[in-house]
């Protein structure tokens, strides 16, 4: 069987550490095309965010969250700059970006940057486009990753995968769910704390 191609949505060149640890357990049978978006920062933060802003701070951060260059043993086949289309919240992909992916048919695109993205419809883009989510949104929603985990001392942390729609995260698929175990601190809870949201305000999501 051949090399597949993925497509890997960052902003500004940079990974999650654990994003590039993901990508690395795939690199010996796929290759990967970053398509790298340069103005993903969020405008002017809000007031009525400022509470959950200050509870990331908290319950968000620690080593595998934090952002760096792409490695260079990722060895992407391509890079492509560019810039987003901004409607209030929400960003949509340019159509010079939709014909290029359209151009390289990467088998998946992996959202591992932007924001809250409005997605084309499949006829202007046919590759699905994966996104993580940290917690179980069946159950806790509107709060940092781990919040109500650690509030309430659950012992587990819901993780998704969905395929987002194209109404965004409100018209999602789920693909794969799993329960973390929660260790006991908020700066040590590995992998069940994975930052799904890139310094925006939480994204709705479906089960």
């Amino acid at each position: 069987m051949g090399r597949t191609t993925i497509g890997v949505i960052v902003d500004n060149g940079c990974l999650a550490r654990w994003q590039a640890d993901a990508l690395r357990t795939l690199t010996s049978d796929h290759d990967f095309i970053v398509y790298n978006c340069l103005n993903s920062r969020p405008g002017k933060r809000r007031l009525r965010h400022a509470l959950y802003y200050l509870l990331n701070l908290g319950t968000v951060r620690n080593a595998q969250t934090r952002r760096g260059p792409i490695p260079p043993d990722i060895r992407p086949v391509a890079t492509v700059d560019f810039e987003s289309v901004h409607d209030g919240s929400w960003q949509s992909l340019p159509n010079s970006l939709i014909d290029r992916i359209r151009a390289d048919q990467p088998t998946v695109l992996v959202k591992f940057g932007m924001g809250l993205l409005t997605v084309p419809p499949k006829s202007d883009l046919p590759t699905p486009i994966l996104s993580y989510h940290h917690g179980d949104p069946s159950a806790f929603r509107g709060r940092p990753a781990g919040f109500y985990e650690l509030l309430t001392g659950a012992e587990r942390m819901g993780q998704v995968v969905q395929i987002i729609g194209e109404a965004g995260l409100g018209k999602s698929r789920l693909v794969y769910t799993l329960k973390q175990h929660l260790r006991a601190h908020a700066h040590d809870h590995g992998p069940a704390g994975h930052d799904h949201d890139h310094g925006h305000a939480p994204e709705p999501s479906t089960a």
